[in-house]
């Protein structure tokens, strides 16, 4: 998982499965689009510790 300013990047097969379990439990209603990307500057963002 990433972050950059105030937008955070979740990695699919780990962070955004426990973010929509979480989300669908609090009975918020998550949309996304997914978009593949070989090469990402996204790996080099900083760590998102806390929610």
């Amino acid at each position: 998982m990433g972050r950059d300013n105030d937008m955070v990047y979740l990695e699919e097969d780990c962070d955004a499965g426990i973010f929509m379990d979480a989300a669908k439990a609090a009975g918020i209603e998550v949309s996304f689009n997914e978009i593949h990307q070989e090469n990402t500057p996204i790996r080099h963002y900083n760590a998102y510790c806390g929610f």
